[in-house]
């Protein structure tokens, strides 16, 4: 299998020269049991330190099993090198966000109205690490036409360019604890970068609920990213964890790829084709919050 050649400067050292960049100290440290490297950086604004532990593509698989391992001071993030690579802008924006430093709009400054697929798309594809998603329904954020003036909008060009979107599920029948539910799902959901539209999430959720009276809504947390913190807040219940997602990783372009979608088959081989490298995240938790009385279950996740 092709190893990939070590970046120069390296992984770290590009992390931390853009910290220092954007005025923020950071030191490097071993957070055991994690043998990846960590950089611990101060929040002042936020409080407490993040803890960002850097998988770099060369070495990562000396110790695959320490990707479970969490740092365990402070919060943290999991970053990938093929994701720092790729779609930096995007990163450099969610760590910013996390350190406390973003432009805060405020939601009720916003109207929310529908978007088109075509709208989510190009919207997800410059603001979501993960890309775009097919939603049934879609929402849009935007600003009201008397705030455009305002500093937190330079970013934005007109009142017909959204400052966050949504994207819901049709509803569907699941059952639990030997009930029915009309179960929906939150599927995206994210701001403009290097902004945060404070209580635009719940402004979204509120509209879909109010309109299509789901019984419950679900959505995942990506565990590289967040413990799921704002989903919890906005009353989401733990309901389970899903195991580490294994991609393969095209070494020439460094994009992501489903091993099965590649090989047209759920049996996927335990070696990837010459010139990919298998690469994981750490999984995802559910969290589903409930409008009616919540099923009764003995395994729920606390």
């Amino acid at each position: 299998m092709k190893v990939p050649t070590p970046s120069v400067p390296s992984f770290a050292e590009q992390v931390q020269a853009w910290l220092w960049s954007a005025g923020y100290v950071s030191y490097l440290r071993v957070l055991r049991p994690s043998v990846f490297p960590t950089l611990v950086v101060q929040r002042p604004r936020a409080g407490g330190t993040l803890a960002l532990r850097l998988i770099d593509l060369p070495t990562w698989r000396a110790e695959p099993e320490d990707l479970l391992k969490a740092p365990d001071e402070g919060t943290w993030v999991q970053l990938w090198e093929d994701t720092w690579l790729t779609q930096r802008d995007i990163v450099q924006s969610r760590l910013l966000a996390r350190l406390g430093q973003s432009t805060r709009i405020p939601a009720r400054l916003c109207e929310i109205r529908r978007i088109s697929q075509p709208t989510l798309d190009a919207f997800l594809k410059t603001h979501h690490l993960q890309g775009t998603a097919s939603a049934r329904i879609k929402y849009g954020l935007f600003l009201k036409p008397r705030y455009l003036g305002r500093a937190f909008a330079k970013a934005l060009p007109s009142a017909e360019e959204p400052v966050a979107v949504a994207g819901f599920s049709n509803a569907r029948t699941i059952w639990r604890g030997g009930r029915a539910f009309r179960s929906c799902e939150l599927i995206r959901f994210a701001s403009l970068k290097y902004h945060t539209v404070v209580g635009g999430l719940n402004k979204c959720i509120q509209t879909f609920v109010n309109e299509w009276q789901p019984d419950d809504l679900m959505t995942y947390a990506d565990r590289d990213w967040s413990s799921g913190h704002s989903y919890r807040h906005l009353g989401f219940l733990v309901d389970s964890a899903t195991p580490p997602q294994l991609f393969w990783l095209d070494l020439l372009t460094l994009r992501r790829h489903d091993p099965q979608r590649l090989v047209g088959t759920k049996l996927v081989p335990s070696t990837p084709p010459p010139g990919f490298l298998p690469v994981y995240n750490r999984g995802n938790l559910k969290f589903v919050r409930y409008f009616v009385p919540p099923p009764v279950r003995s395994d729920q996740v606390l």
